[in-house]
């Protein structure tokens, strides 16, 4: 996933650093799309670690049950 986002950054840099001026609004689309997919990787990554956390908090709270 951190691979994913760093592409998707990359790519969304690359468009702006040389957005074309032919077919514009295709580019123009492509980068919302991009931008798109950079806020969904973010908040899944978001949610997965808030995931994380709460699994932890439960194995622990499950280990210390059982002493």
């Amino acid at each position: 996933m951190e691979n994913d986002l760093r592409e998707c950054r990359e790519l969304l840099a690359a468009f702006w650093e040389h957005l074309p001026p032919v077919e514009e609004d295709v580019i123009i689309e492509r980068m919302h799309t991009i931008q798109h997919n950079i806020r969904s990787l973010t908040n899944r990554k978001r949610a997965l670690h808030e995931e994380q956390q709460a699994l932890i908090i439960q194995a622990v709270t499950f280990a210390c049950g059982e002493t």
